[in-house]
């Protein structure tokens, strides 16, 4: 019960120094919530955001909705300094 007390002070409506968070993995409840989150992220920045469209190849590729294309979406967005992670091969 003493974790779980610690840990309900550490929101982060309640923590003033967030400096330490600032690197920390977030968890979002939906995709538009990380769209969200990673949009702002590269807004930060300061450099372009370069927007790179998929090349669709086979039958009906370019209709194939992301949660039945492993995730991968129809468009990524990039800008210098910005982080990537890959979560599987390509």
């Amino acid at each position: 019960m003493e974790d779980w007390n610690y840990l309900k002070e550490q929101t982060p409506t309640r923590v003033q120094d967030q400096s330490p968070y600032v690197n920390a993995l977030r968890l979002f409840p939906t995709v538009e919530a990380v769209v969200h989150q990673t949009v702002a992220m590269l807004r930060e920045y300061g450099h372009p955001i370069a927007t790179i469209k998929a090349v669709h190849t086979g039958a009906n590729a370019a209709t194939v909705q992301p949660n039945d294309a492993g995730g991968l979406e129809p468009v990524v967005m990039l800008a210098r300094s910005a982080r990537v992670m890959l979560t599987s091969k390509l």
